[in-house]
């Protein structure tokens, strides 16, 4: 077998190995999710600290006992998360979406009160608060940064989040995925030839690595 082909081998199959490994579905869009319409929606901050795989277990805890390892999880990983589902939120849903100004300050006050609630019915009383139909909530459960460069690290980016998207009405789940990746070398695993090629051989920093894991999750937005 000559070298091309067994690269292209390995390209394909590191396409087929890359969405198992780094893109996991924790659930699936609804059947009817084209008949879902979203007019209004907001964005609610980031929890840390609860793994987005079991959805019924994030959304149904008081988010009050929600605790996290510091040095899994960097001070400022749920803010920069939030801000950068909201980025994709607008080019989704234009002027249909709330500013993450007006949401926050809506939510930072509903906590003061409701410090026992789940986020599920969190997400309900922002969503009525706002007057929008629906409400994204996010998780994050490690968001370390590399220790090094572009081009060598001592340790690399590791980030793991999930995203949910909530009916005000009635709290129902309509949609839900994750992400979770701790950037590797080619030679550690050459199924990940095609995301190596395409972060140009370069060690990502975890912001990076959420943006790609982010823009791999709205690929498949069904709304």
């Amino acid at each position: 077998m000559s070298f091309r082909s067994v690269v292209t081998v390995f390209v394909v199959m590191g396409v087929l190995g890359e969405c198992s490994l780094a893109l996991s579905a924790d659930g699936q869009s609804p059947p009817n999710a084209s008949a879902v319409k979203i007019e209004k929606i907001a964005m609610m901050p980031f929890f840390k600290g609860i793994s987005g795989h079991n959805a019924t277990e994030m959304l149904d805890s008081p988010a009050s006992g929600f605790y996290f390892d510091q040095e899994n999880i960097s001070i400022d990983a749920a803010q920069i998360l939030t801000r950068q589902v909201q980025e994709v939120l607008i080019d989704h849903h234009g002027t249909g979406i709330v500013s993450l100004k007006e949401s926050t300050e809506v939510y930072d006050k509903l906590r003061e009160k409701e410090t026992r609630e789940t986020p599920r019915v969190l997400a309900q009383r922002l969503g009525k608060q706002l007057k929008v139909g629906h409400v994204m909530i996010g998780t994050v459960w490690r968001y370390r940064d590399r220790i090094g460069g572009s081009y060598g690290v001592e340790r690399p980016a590791s980030v793991a989040f999930a995203v949910y998207l909530i009916d005000v009405s009635n709290g129902n789940l309509l949609w839900t995925e994750n992400f979770e990746e701790t950037q590797r070398s080619l030679s550690e695993n050459l199924l990940t030839m095609p995301t190596f090629l395409k972060r140009r051989g370069r060690w990502l920093s975890a912001r990076e690595l959420a943006e790609y894991g982010i823009e791999g999750i709205f690929s498949r937005y069904p709304f």
